[in-house]
């Protein structure tokens, strides 16, 4: 279904709790073209800006910047096992791959970076290393949730995962990638 489909669906069903309200508590006829006005309103304030989004979404992937991810993705690290590689190969090969993006403050230490942005913060440490090669872990260790549970800043860090995916692919085809659930603290936010 397009977006516009997806959201005149969602305003349909507040639309005809509206009615269903307005016929049992009585509502005067009247009351029914209000609901009906009040839905075009909202669906023509809200379509462009739900159509927006979708097709910036619909871009970003197609530019190769994120790809389709499970809604809870950031709940999850990330073990890449690889070649050895320095620290300055694995920046570089980084840069390359889009980061640092706007807004995204990103700091590199001895065996660890970090990204701060605007909700959220994630790490990346080296686990080992050896002549068998290097293990590092990707995760996401805090972020701000909205009311519904979704992260606040979903794209952004879809395009941080996306970018280390693609860095540590392109340092060694054969890169081995294990997903774990882990344990977040987050922020919920209401209003």
């Amino acid at each position: 279904m397009d977006p516009k489909g997806k959201l005149l669906l969602v305003l349909g069903v507040i639309a005809a709790i509206c009615i269903v309200v307005a016929l049992a508590i009585n509502a005067p006829p009247f009351m029914y073209l209000v609901f009906l006005v009040i839905f075009a309103v909202l669906y023509f304030i809200f379509a462009p800006i739900y159509n927006q989004a979708a097709e910036q979404g619909e871009s970003l992937m197609k530019d190769g910047l994120i790809i389709n991810r499970d809604i809870d993705f950031m709940k999850d690290a990330q073990t890449f096992s690889l070649s050895n590689i320095s620290m300055n190969t694995l920046i570089a090969a980084m840069k390359n791959n889009g980061l640092p993006f706007d807004g995204l403050e990103w700091k590199t230490g001895e065996n660890v970076m970090t990204f701060t942005y605007r909700t959220w913060d994630a790490q990346m440490v080296k686990l080992d290393d050896n002549d068998d090669g290097v293990r590092w872990e990707f995760s996401f260790l805090s972020w701000e949730r909205m009311q519904y549970g979704g992260a606040v800043d979903f794209t952004p860090m879809n395009m941080l995962l996306t970018a280390v995916e693609k860095s540590f692919v392109a340092l060694d085809s054969n890169t081995k990638i294990q997903t774990e659930r882990i344990k977040i603290n987050t922020n919920s936010k209401f209003l």
